[in-house]
């Protein structure tokens, strides 16, 4: 678990720092867009990681990912770290004081639980490393892959980012 923490620490260390540079020139600016384009289920920490560790990534999918599409990932291919949100299991205090899963609860426990009559924790975020593979990791083509999806409210995106081009000069 230690072992764990420190990785995803690691790669957390000057993640602040990784994202600021991108708003320091129109220039840095522009490649930032540009990557967010290609990265946009992405966060702007995971983009930024991406970007660090595979200069130049077309598009990038976890193994499964590949896998559920029909390609493999090329053999000795090293993964690009990213960090992975996951969330606890609240827990309650059963008839003997020890603290048990909300899933494990029996039908008695999780009526108490409902009523408010039984100690509970929180659900938690907290991130684990995962890993991701460029497409030039795979045996796909660029003319393979189809990007798919739709942005909600595109529109009063495009003119937040266009006011931001105007604000750094860019437009």
């Amino acid at each position: 678990m230690e072992d764990k923490r420190k990785e995803v620490e690691e790669l957390t260390k000057g993640m602040e720092q990784k994202v600021e540079q991108h708003f320091h020139s129109a220039e840095e600016l522009k490649d930032y867009l540009s990557i967010m384009g290609k990265f946009y289920q992405y966060s702007m920490s995971n983009t930024a990681l991406i970007q660090e560790q595979f200069f130049g990534a077309q598009a990038v999918g976890s193994f499964k990912f590949w896998k559920d599409k029909g390609f493999s990932v090329n053999k000795g291919e090293k993964g690009i770290k990213i960090l992975v949100p996951n969330k606890t299991v609240p827990k309650f205090k059963d008839e003997n004081g020890k603290w048990k899963s909300i899933n494990k609860a029996t039908p008695q426990e999780k009526k108490l639980i409902q009523d408010g009559k039984k100690e509970v924790t929180q659900d938690r975020l907290y991130f684990s490393v995962g890993h991701v593979f460029d497409l030039t990791q795979t045996n796909a083509k660029a003319s393979d892959f189809r990007l798919e999806g739709n942005v909600e409210d595109y529109k009063a995106l495009y003119k937040g980012m266009e006011a931001i081009a105007e604000k750094v000069s860019i437009l």
